[in-house]
């Protein structure tokens, strides 16, 4: 019986998902340890050269070996500092159920960063970027699990007399995207000369520009636009000259909103995650509230985000690994298993085509930087 009941909710959530999710974007618990995906206008934000990886598995008590439900991300970025311009690689995959539906996206990303050091105390950037990307989509019907195919004693049995729509003209899609963002920073956020907050990062970006028809059923169905909202800043907590001892109160907010491609607004699809970590120069640790609403209710998921993270610098590398666990608290209850996410970004510091500090940048750029 307790197989039943978890083929059932597969068949379940299997069914929501072709429905209502084909044109929703997988969305990251750490949002910020995947910058280019949050805002392409954070291409080229790490000094150096920046390599992130981004693992996310969830719902693993549906699946128990019978369906995954996986994000995976990879991503390149570099900045010429004489430019003021950030180029990044990057590629998503995604995979709802066993194999049925498959999302991957490989894009190219640009940003060009406007930095304002007139006031030595103070340096803030503004940075304006884009992301072009090619995308493939694709479902196969034969892993689709339907009702009549369920035993109670022995699983899944025998062909299911269902067939596929006759209006499915092709399995697979492939499409282009754009993406553009705008990120405001600063080190030094005061009101009347009072420091607020500092390390301020705050931005908007907006996906789907290109309007494609993405249907796999022969419809006439477009990608709609996503909007994401970010800010995330410090707070210091103790009273000391030593970085190396210093301690952070680290505030930070995402808003995501992208509406159904057809049907009510009740399919649309719309977060709030907020919440607060504490930051050394190298552990992080915090907590996060997912929910559709800004004050959670119990008749939308909601989920309570634990994150932990260490990281490893030198005058040459930075190296940060975190990981994270959603437990739901209302809504879809934690017999799904909630969402476990690894993130690794590995920033070799001086790994840059056009470093102003090296001697090879002295010789070679500075005239061309110069004139420009």
């Amino acid at each position: 019986m307790q197989f039943m009941t978890k083929q059932l909710l597969f068949f379940l959530v299997s069914t929501i998902f072709l429905t209502s999710v084909f044109a929703q974007d997988p969305v990251f618990s750490q949002f910020y340890a995947n910058k280019m995906y949050l805002n392409p206008a954070f291409t080229g934000f790490h000094l150096g050269t920046s390599a992130n990886i981004n693992y996310r598995s969830q719902w693993a008590g549906v699946r128990r070996g019978y369906s995954k439900f996986e994000t995976k991300s990879v991503g390149l970025s570099t900045v010429l500092p004489c430019y003021n311009s950030g180029f990044g690689l990057s590629h998503t995959d995604e995979t709802k159920g066993e194999g049925f539906f498959k999302w991957q996206s490989a894009g190219f990303s640009y940003a060009y960063h406007y930095v304002n050091d007139n006031d030595r105390h103070n340096t803030s950037q503004l940075s304006m970027g884009f992301k072009v990307s090619n995308n493939w989509r694709s479902v196969n019907w034969e892993n689709f699990v339907f009702g009549d195919q369920l035993d109670a004693l022995q699983g899944v049995v025998g062909q299911s007399q269902y067939s596929p729509p006759a209006n499915m003209t092709s399995q697979s899609k492939n499409y282009w995207d754009l993406d553009a963002g705008i990120v405001y920073m600063t080190e030094k956020w005061k009101v009347k000369r009072v420091v607020i907050a500092e390390d301020l990062r705050m931005g908007v970006s907006v996906s789907h520009l290109i309007k494609n028809n993405t249907s796999l059923l022969g419809y006439n169905e477009y990608m709609p636009l996503r909007f994401t909202g970010h800010v995330s800043w410090l707070n210091e907590l103790t009273n000391t000259q030593d970085a190396n001892h210093s301690v952070y109160l680290n505030p930070s907010a995402r808003f995501d909103y992208q509406k159904a491609s057809y049907g009510t607004d009740a399919y649309s699809y719309m977060t709030f995650s907020y919440g607060v970590g504490l930051m050394s120069p190298s552990l992080y640790g915090g907590f996060y509230v997912q929910n559709r609403n800004v004050i959670p209710e119990r008749y939308n998921t909601s989920s309570l985000v634990a994150q932990l993270g260490y990281a490893w610098e030198t005058d040459d590398l930075l190296m940060n690994f975190g990981v994270s666990k959603d437990f739901n608290l209302t809504g879809f209850t934690n017999y799904g298993g909630g969402a476990w996410e690894m993130s690794l970004i590995i920033n070799p510091k001086t790994a840059m085509l056009c470093d102003p500090s090296s001697t090879s940048y002295k010789r070679r750029m500075q005239r061309q930087c110069r004139s420009m």
